[in-house]
């Protein structure tokens, strides 16, 4: 599906962040569930026949297990509640930054998935277990406590004043290219305000920069409110999809 304008593209794109969990953001049509890992799934389940089915599943629920054990044993960790199936949430008792522990978990191959703070409940991460996780639950200890002990000595991010200003003066339901645009120009990511199209119109700066490490980004978020937040990541979305012309 094409579309003339990024205006026109915007109402496609699909944001929550008022539960929580990670904020969900979808951009296509079909969401998270299109055809083809519902077909492969379904051709997996019918290969492996209900025996494989719960020998995976056993083994994906031991991994659990032994990852809330071994999360247990690290300090400044807690789990956020006992997991009855394969996602498990953490959170930290204030002496390190849960997002610092995310990037550096990504920088060694480890996805998890960071959660902003919501109603009172501080931020956290999680994880999503599979079978393939049980050959390696050792490995991801390991590198966790070592993230831990790594965002502990460096402390909580800092987002500096002004940013924290900008961002609390930002109204979601008016949000323009020029508010965005100087968000991303405070947080080194680009953005140019006086950019504009031949009718005069501001069509945001290019190219737009993405980040080394997301956590100076997660902190910003998760200032502010639930629907400014699905505001900034739909503007971002639209903004990184925009097609540049070389």
């Amino acid at each position: 599906l094409l579309h003339r304008t990024a205006a026109l593209r915007r109402p496609q794109f699909f944001a929550s962040a008022r539960w929580p969990g990670y904020t969900v953001l979808n951009t296509t049509l079909q969401s998270t569930k299109s055809g083809g890992p519902l077909a492969g799934a379904w051709a997996v389940v019918n290969s492996i026949g209900d025996a494989g089915y719960l020998e995976l599943t056993g083994k994906a629920l031991g991994a659990v297990d032994e990852i809330v054990a071994g999360i247990e044993r690290i300090e400044a960790l807690r789990i956020v509640v006992r997991p009855d199936s394969t996602l498990i949430a953490v959170a930290t008792d204030g002496s390190c930054d849960v997002f610092t522990i995310v990037d550096a978990m990504s920088r060694v191959g480890w996805h998890v998935q960071p959660q902003l703070s919501f109603n009172g409940t501080p931020p956290s991460f999680h994880l999503s277990v599979s079978a393939a996780t049980a050959d390696h639950v050792e490995e991801f200890l390991e590198e966790l406590e070592k993230a831990v002990a790594g965002a502990v000595e460096t402390g909580p991010v800092h987002v500096a004043p002004e940013i924290v200003e900008l961002v609390r003066s930002l109204d979601p339901a008016d949000l323009t290219e020029e508010d965005f645009d100087g968000l991303l120009a405070g947080l080194g990511l680009g953005g140019d305000p006086s950019a504009v199209d031949s009718e005069g119109a501001s069509v945001g700066g290019a190219p737009l920069g993405l980040p080394e490490a997301m956590a100076p980004i997660n902190a910003l978020l998760d200032l502010a409110s639930p629907t400014l937040r699905e505001a900034l990541l739909t503007a971002f979305l639209d903004r990184l999809l925009r097609p540049t012309r070389l």
